[in-house]
């Protein structure tokens, strides 16, 4: 018998009638298998290795699909920010921080949108898993705090070693990768009402893959997607791209053929801070959360600068070419390169005699904005206002601005007869952090508010933990927190 006709078309079950369940995968009672797991992952990223190291732990039979020839997705090429609360880390700096303040700072940079108990399952694993880390070798290089905390709680890890040492850690207990295997379809057995297995393929050929304790869709976001972007968010398609190549909605697909419900789609933001044209995720600069200014064409400020990239980014893109330029100084300067790797690699040489390219750099600040060509006298009246406001009041009367970074430090004068940097930055779409619906442990829920059974989400590909906006560190440490935990939830079925 041809394996295509081992599977039937019809209604799966009362809890996907009202997706597309008409066509969806159901079980055929002689399906042949390519293999047998405990369980199915579907994305060899943080969420997906993070999972894996719990079900391996349980010596339970695991098998991880990465339609990419390589392990890591997201996470491989994130900036590596991790945000816990109460970490070592943190203590042995003298920086007092715990889950309830975390809480209040995801809740609040997340326009109480987000959903409090699923953010309170993050931040207890957040820490659980920095430990995990360290107790496997792995250390941030510092912690600091950028956009939306008032406490410094991004620890910076190398993003590729943590990859590896996850990676290593499930090979070395059992778990097996297939790379350049995409994960398309869900299976589901009609007389359980369980998801059941996945068909894949590989190098043309389909494959079906046999899951008895359940599925984690692991799959990344939609970013390089259009037709996804178009249907949720069409104002991105204004936006570059800078994202995880595998990113494009596939496991999301996946359960909305189930009836997945779906959660923050209308929130998927760009994120300003990209040099133009961007190519990598290091062409992103957080240079205003060390006191820099934002311009536009015009030499206007248009937003508060101390906002969260995230709601920077739309704002930038409604101005004139859709660019903001960044105004600071040396002090800023070398404040914001010893922060983040970004601004690193976008400075680093800058003020030399062989400045790059995208950074304009003059004796006086009128010298850089006509260099910028940016009207001087419009430009310079924006910042002598400014400075005028923050040394007489603290905080600006235009946007409000009081502190550099969601209420972490204070606003600083630029100088305006010393030597000056301008740098124009756009929006990028990195992430879209918005996805299926899940319970605190993980599991999928319908758009009646049902589970569905033995299916997990984690990762990028899932609503409800940020919200309308977005706190540095969060993805990348909530896709290995919420692996983690979906990993024991398959355990305990």
């Amino acid at each position: 018998m041809k394996r295509r006709s081992l599977f039937k078309v019809g209604a799966v079950s009362a809890f996907a009638i009202s997706s597309t369940a008409a066509h969806a995968l159901t079980l055929n009672p002689s399906q042949k298998w390519d293999g047998e797991y405990d369980v199915i992952i579907v994305g060899a990223g943080g969420a997906g290795l993070g999972c894996a190291i719990e079900t391996t732990d349980r010596k339970l039979k695991t098998l991880i699909l990465e339609k990419m020839p390589f392990v890591g997705g997201a996470s491989a090429i994130c900036g590596g920010q991790y945000s816990a609360a109460n970490t070592p880390y943190q203590i042995e700096r003298g920086i007092k921080d715990d889950d309830e303040h975390f809480l209040k700072n995801m809740l609040d940079i997340g326009g109480h949108v987000n959903d409090p108990e699923l953010v309170k399952a993050y931040i207890k694993e957040a820490l659980s898993h920095f430990i995990w880390l360290s107790d496997h070798g792995v250390h941030p290089s510092m912690v600091y705090a950028p956009s939306g905390m008032d406490v410094p709680r991004a620890h910076r890890f190398d993003p590729a070693e943590v990859v590896k040492c996850m990676q290593k850690y499930v090979t070395d207990n059992g778990a097996v990768i297939m790379t350049s295997t995409k994960g398309e379809r869900l299976i589901c057995d009609p007389q359980t009402n369980q998801i059941c297995g996945v068909k894949a393929s590989s190098k043309g050929k389909d494959l079906y893959f046999k899951a008895n304790k359940g599925v984690l869709l692991s799959a990344g976001g939609f970013c390089h997607n259009p037709a996804m972007l178009n249907r949720y968010v069409p104002m991105m398609k204004l936006a570059a791209v800078v994202a995880a190549p595998g990113a494009t909605g596939d496991g999301i697909n996946m359960a909305l053929e189930y009836g997945a419900d779906t959660l923050d789609t209308g929130y998927v933001r760009a994120s300003f801070g990209y040099k133009p044209n961007p190519r990598h995720i290091n062409d992103f600069s957080l240079i205003q959360f060390s006191g820099a200014i934002l311009l536009n064409k015009n030499g206007q400020r248009f937003a508060k600068e101390s906002l969260s990239y995230k709601e920077l980014g739309n704002p930038t893109l409604d101005q004139p070419e859709g660019l903001g330029y960044a105004v600071f100084d040396d002090s800023i300067r070398e404040k914001a390169m010893k922060s983040w790797v970004g601004d690193k690699v976008l400075l680093e040489g800058s003020d030399g005699p062989n400045p790059r390219a995208h950074v304009f750099v003059g004796k006086n600040f009128a010298d850089a904005a006509a260099k910028a060509r940016l009207p001087v006298e419009v430009a310079l009246k924006t910042v002598e206002k400014y400075n005028s406001d923050i040394q007489s009041k603290g905080v600006d009367s235009e946007f409000g601005r009081d502190s550099l970074s969601s209420g972490y430090g204070k606003p600083v004068v630029i100088p305006v007869d010393k030597r000056i940097y301008i740098m124009p930055l756009t929006s990028g779409l990195m992430s879209t952090c918005a996805g299926v619906r899940i319970t605190p442990k993980a599991e999928v829920i319908n758009i009646f508010g049902e589970k569905i059974p033995h299916l997990y989400a984690a990762g990028e590909m899932t609503g409800g933990i940020h919200g309308s906006a977005y706190m540095t560190g969060t993805a990348f440490a909530k896709a290995m927190c919420y692996g983690r935990i979906a990993g024991r939830a398959i355990a305990e079925n």
